[in-house]
């Protein structure tokens, strides 16, 4: 059995998933161009209203 770091035994993540801290503190005002999944990801679940999805 492998021991555990302290921030694994308390349940909080190392390292924060690249998508959340690419979030934090972004204008959600900006026009973000991605793809229509990802667009309407960021509107839907994280309130980035001028996220524009273009097929690739």
């Amino acid at each position: 059995m492998s021991e555990q770091t302290p921030s694994q035994a308390e349940g909080t993540p190392d390292e924060e998933e690249p998508t959340t801290a690419s979030r934090r503190g972004r204008d959600h005002g900006v026009p973000i161009i991605t793809t229509p999944h990802a667009s309407r990801r960021l509107q839907g679940l994280h309130g980035f209203s001028r996220a524009v999805g273009l097929r690739t």
